[in-house]
């Protein structure tokens, strides 16, 4: 009777192992997971930034981004892009907003509906024509242009202003430029823009750059805690 209750015995002890391993493993793998649930909103606003970024860059031929160029005035004016295309030299502003957005060549301030909420900011087209002038204080006669790219998800019922482009009207503009060969003037032109250009440091001229997203400090420490809870839980199990 004994020899025979070895086997159920092994059995049993195996089925008990099994158990622990998969309580063991199973919930390192659930702590995980939810780590990368936290950590996903944050994970993917990065991907898309780093894709509109890739995406910009790709429409122009050669690009400078976050540049100071002197204003002619004893200033200085900031380029958030400058791309060098076939036909021209494009500035692009960005904006992220999304929503509803009451937009016109001449109002002052737009708006942007966003659910309940209503905010109200200035014309952008105005930075973009005290851009535009910079360059012409520096270009006489090659082509330029300047365009406000709304990144975010947005319409615009009462009518989109010229300048103001999508990301769709972007591609189809470097569509209409592939296989163009770049104007000498224009490669000239930039070259001279190049020399001219300089780097926004952000430790000291960060106000110049485009307001970042919010950090999430507290989401990344609960991120952190989750995967240290994961760890811990590993090593008191394995070491038990």
């Amino acid at each position: 009777m004994i020899e025979n209750d070895k086997p159920a015995a092994l059995v049993r002890e195996n089925d008990g192992l099994l158990e622990q391993m998969l309580m063991t493993w199973g919930v390192a793998v659930l702590l995980v997971l939810l780590a990368l649930w936290l950590a996903w909103p944050m994970l993917r606003r990065w991907y898309g930034r780093r894709r509109r970024e890739r995406c910009i860059a790709g429409s122009g031929i050669q690009t400078m981004h976050n540049v100071l160029l002197d204003d002619g005035m004893g200033g200085q004016t900031f380029f958030e892009w400058l791309l060098l295309t076939p036909t021209t030299i494009r500035v692009l502003i960005t904006s992220g907003r999304s929503g509803i957005i009451f937009a016109g060549e001449r109002m002052d301030s737009w708006a942007q509906i966003a659910g309940k909420r209503t905010v109200h900011f200035t014309n952008p087209l105005y930075s973009l024509e005290e851009s535009l002038s910079t360059l012409r204080y520096h270009l006489n006669k090659p082509a330029i242009e300047g365009g406000i790219l709304f990144i975010g998800e947005c319409s615009f019922p009462k009518g989109r202003p010229d300048r103001v482009l999508t990301p769709k009207e972007l591609d189809s503009r470097r569509e209409q430029d592939a296989g163009l060969a770049v104007q000498p003037v224009l490669e000239q032109a930039w070259e001279q823009l190049r020399q001219k250009a300089r780097k926004v440091n952000p430790a000291t001229e960060g106000y110049l750059l485009p307001l970042p997203e919010a950090p999430a400090y507290g989401r990344w420490l609960l991120i952190g805690l989750v995967l240290l809870a994961a760890a811990a839980w590993l090593y008191w199990r394995l070491q038990g």
